[in-house]
């Protein structure tokens, strides 16, 4: 793990205006990863990501929707994915970089409903503690959509970033974060 190289690479861009520009092609997290990597950079896609998720936890439900709705093909979206990044945009990024807007489910929910999916979480997580069954097949998954698939069996509709909101309560992102819920 290497977490100041990513945070040298994120000042590199910051500062170093030919590096910035090639982020304007960069279209998916595995793209910025290859690209950093070309520079010279060493840190992994999971680093990456768990980099980009810690700062997304931070922003406001109106800042989120304005990351995870951008067009990934815009030359804005690499910028849009860490705080120090956004703060590069200049007037006008916002330009033909949404998505088209769909009414959903969750754009519709209200503070309660968000209430309701924590609450769904913590149900879920102490009916687990609960049946020593559920909890081996939580230990066993692999990933967080593996644990979403248990929990809707069950009866728990949750989604990622419930998930991501209770893991980073009690982790580091250092080992898989479910293990957290039965220590």
């Amino acid at each position: 793990m290497s977490p100041t190289e990513l945070q040298r690479f994120v000042k590199c861009i910051e500062t170093e205006h030919e590096l910035a520009t090639g982020l304007k092609e960069l279209s998916s997290h595995h793209a910025i990863v290859q690209f950093a990597v070309s520079q010279g950079f060493n840190f992994s896609l999971s680093e990456w990501i768990r980099f980009c998720w810690l700062d997304q936890l931070q922003l406001t439900d109106q800042d989120l929707e304005m990351i995870w709705t951008t067009k990934n093909d815009h030359w804005s979206w690499a910028f849009r994915q860490i705080a120090p990044w956004r703060a590069l945009l200049m007037d006008g990024a916002n330009q033909d970089s949404a998505m088209v807007s769909v009414e959903t489910p969750s754009a519709l929910m209200t503070d309660s409903g968000v209430d309701d999916k924590d609450k769904l979480l913590e149900n879920f997580i102490a009916l687990a503690r609960q049946d020593q069954s559920l909890q081996q097949k939580i230990r066993e998954a692999r990933n967080d959509t593996e644990i979403l698939e248990i929990a809707n069996v069950h009866g728990f509709a949750i989604d990622s970033m419930t998930l991501l909101k209770k893991w980073s309560q009690h982790t580091d992102f250092s080992k898989p974060t479910w293990l957290g819920w039965f220590e």
